[in-house]
């Protein structure tokens, strides 16, 4: 019996074993309770220096450098507690003497958290006044970016007051009022009071609340509003161009020196004052898409440094150039397609030094070992050799770059690149035809851009019409015009200090899906179109030879 007894002990421990380990529980998913904060929330006559917020359980900080907003903002920023470790309850420990009459707002955000899961005390803000009220008037609105196309997420608006503004106050003095849009374009200024301010909204690269025009962009209306007023803001943001001025030129390798610089190069004149011997052979040439000048030269044992001066309207300075690199380059040449290339393409050979000249005896362009005729021409900048030819439909081409066909600036010659290419038949390509109109608006310039948004096709329009892009390969593409109000071709930004805004971009709202022989017909009217930059649901035509009653939208 005793044997029984034990073996039956031994059963019994082996059978609760087996029953698992503890899961823990269900995840807290709750976040932190508050339980009282000491002042309470929304007091009044404020004098204290150090404010205690209780919770019903450990908390801390997340990331609360990027959520924290001060509105109105401390010259000397608070101090907060407990930082690296968990409590159950935060300090904030002003440093900064406090404007009378004043209602102060610290909008933590989410960064407030429990210290097991992380769970955010959502939206939280601790708000007193140095005066008799708090002040509880609001204003909101958007932000969108000038240019981009993607959400401009983390921008500081802020609010002057009217009496005292200065247009450089933006550069020295921080504003009466911020808000942060964080992660969305909508911004809520709260705890304001009535009177009239300037807004300006800055995405800056530190939190100073002071605009830097080298790193920051800005945004601005026109004209000062009146607190309160039931309207919802709509703002730019854009980065000027800077004033000109001359950055440190460098040699980039031996025979080139590079001559950045800031602003707009218009009338910009760059001349070598060092004499040097006839022998050597020197040009400027600009740097395409990029903000500098390279100066191109035979290079010399015998000179050591090279000095220029730099002028542009009043702008004047001398630059000086020591010549020291050992390093070296040679010609590297690239071609602009390999396989498809599209009837409205170019093809083009890209060198990395300037082109003195082209031998056309070292080029070969075949289709079915027959010749095809082209021309053959250098870019402005002599840095592409451009290859013109009839193409045609549903054929291949084989083309050939000798040794000898492109002689660059030092008497290099390329080396051997050869390449098939080829055009697709017509009935593989697709056509969008877009019906233009507007009574005011003209100039545009007009951008099909395809799927990773890069412009394929541009265009300047002057009246209305409907614009045809032919040969196009399947896929989705977005149209973007720009109001020209300057006529000068190019999408120009705004300036602060001038109060000039951009000038005005639309997207045509829908990406528009093309396909295999098939037609799209569109029409944008700009005069009813908001300036947006979101790309909506897509649009989609019709078979090419079918017939297409007026307004519809195509064959779905």
């Amino acid at each position: 019996m005793k044997y029984f007894y034990t073996f039956l002990i031994i059963t019994l421990l082996i059978s609760c074993a087996k029953q698992g380990r503890p899961t823990g529980g269900e995840k807290d998913e709750t976040p932190p309770v508050l339980l009282m904060s000491k002042p309470v929330n929304e007091s009044v006559n404020f004098k204290i220096q150090k404010i205690k917020i209780y919770f019903d359980e450990y908390v801390k900080f997340n990331k609360v450098n990027e959520q924290l907003v001060v509105s109105p903002p401390l010259k000397y920023p608070a101090k907060l507690s407990p930082l690296g470790y968990p409590s159950k309850y935060i300090t904030i420990e002003l440093k900064d003497t406090l404007h009378e009459n004043t209602t102060y707002n610290f909008n933590f955000g989410n960064s407030i958290v429990d210290n097991n899961e992380s769970n955010p005390f959502k939206n939280f803000k601790y708000i007193f006044s140095t005066g008799d009220y708090i002040d509880s008037l609001t204003v909101e609105g958007n932000i969108k970016d000038a240019l981009m196309m993607d959400m401009q997420k983390n921008t500081t608006v802020m609010l002057y007051p009217y009496e005292g503004f200065y247009d450089s106050i933006v550069y020295k003095e921080k504003p009466r009022y911020i808000a942060n849009t964080l992660d969305s374009t909508y911004f809520k200024i709260t705890n304001i009071r009535a009177g009239k301010y300037f807004m300006v909204t800055i995405k800056e690269k530190t939190n100073d609340y002071l605009f830097a025009p080298k790193s920051d962009k800005i945004g601005f209306l026109k004209n000062e509003i009146t607190i309160p007023a039931d309207t919802i803001y709509n703002i730019k943001i854009f980065k000027e161009v800077l004033d000109f001025k001359m950055l440190r030129p460098t040699e980039s390798v031996q025979g080139k020196i590079i001559f950045p610089y800031e602003g707009k190069p218009e009338g910009l004149d760059i001349r070598l004052l060092t004499k040097v011997p006839d022998s050597i052979k020197y040009s400027f040439i600009p740097e395409v898409d990029k903000d500098s000048l390279n100066f191109w030269f035979t290079h010399s044992k015998d000179i050591d440094s090279l000095l220029f001066i730099a002028s542009k309207d009043d702008y004047i300075d001398t630059l000086t150039v020591r010549l020291r690199t050992t390093l070296k380059d040679s010609m590297v040449i690239k071609k602009s397609h390999s396989g498809s290339i599209p009837m409205f393409k170019r093809f083009k050979i890209h060198t990395n030094r300037p082109i003195s000249y082209i031998d056309t005896a070292f080029i070969s362009l075949v289709k079915d070992s027959i010749p095809v005729s082209y021309k053959a021409s250098v870019s402005e900048n002599k840095d592409f050799v451009y290859l013109d030819f009839e193409k045609e439909y549903d054929s291949k081409y084989k083309f050939e770059l000798l040794p000898g066909a492109i002689t660059d600036f030092y008497e290099s010659t390329n080396d051997t690149l050869a390449c098939g290419l080829n055009v697709l038949a017509e009935t593989k390509l697709g056509i969008i035809r877009l019906k233009l109109s507007s009574e005011d608006k003209y100039p545009v310039i007009v951008e099909l851009r395809d799927s990773k948004n890069i412009t394929i096709i541009e265009k300047w329009i002057e009246e209305n019409k409907t614009i045809e892009y032919k040969d196009l390969t399947p896929g989705d593409y977005t149209i973007k015009i720009t109001i020209d109000s300057n006529r000068n071709k190019i999408w120009d930004t705004g300036n602060f200090l001038r109060k000039e805004q951009p000038e005005k971009i639309f997207i045509f709202p829908k990406t528009i899906s093309v396909r295999e022989n098939w037609d799209l017909e569109e029409s944008f009217d700009l005069d009813t179109a908001k300036e947006e930059l979101l790309v909506k649901p897509k649009s989609e035509g019709n078979k090419k030879g079918e017939s297409k009653t007026s307004g519809q939208r195509g064959r779905r």
